[in-house]
């Protein structure tokens, strides 16, 4: 499972019908370990969503190579979003790395460079999303691969609210 997967994972199972507006808001998606065999990753994710349709992903990102260090990475992902037949829509425009710091001889620039290439701009990413209750949903990507469902929990009701 890499990062781009991590954040396509949203819902399959339909428990109630959201709105756009239910969406508004912080949230903080389940975090995600996976190891692979010269290393192990670490994701935090969380996700704003405006009311205007632009959204903010931010992802924190622990690479552990064991025997050789660790490098850490805070990767931004910002767009455009929708919902339409509780099928949640990005689309995103713009992919950053900042924060990047690495006690590996793997350079700063190789990471960036990995991380800004899975996710190129006008990337559409789909997710079949249910709300469990006002504070947490559940999402699947929609796609080829069969992802298990992850949730996600809100930390405010609008980018505003603190």
């Amino acid at each position: 499972m890499t990062v781009r997967t991590t954040l396509l994972l949203l819902t399959t199972i339909l428990l109630a019908s959201c709105s756009e507006e239910s969406l508004v808001g912080d949230w903080r998606c389940e975090d995600t370990v996976v190891e692979h065999e010269y290393f192990t990753v670490n994701t935090e994710n969380r996700v704003t969503l405006s009311d205007d349709g632009s959204y903010l992903t931010t992802f924190d990102i622990t690479f552990d190579f064991p025997g050789t260090g660790t490098v850490f990475v805070t990767q931004t992902l910002t767009g455009t979003w929708r919902l339409a037949d509780d099928v949640l829509t990005y689309t995103t425009e713009q992919v950053d790395v900042k924060n990047s710091e690495t006690d590996t001889s793997i350079g700063e620039e190789v990471v960036a460079d990995v991380l800004s290439n899975q996710y190129p701009s006008d990337e559409v990413s789909r997710y079949s999303v249910a709300v469990i209750s006002s504070h947490r949903v559940q999402m699947v990507e929609l796609g080829e691969s069969l992802e298990a469902p992850f949730f996600c929990d809100r930390l405010s009701r609008s980018p505003n609210d603190g």
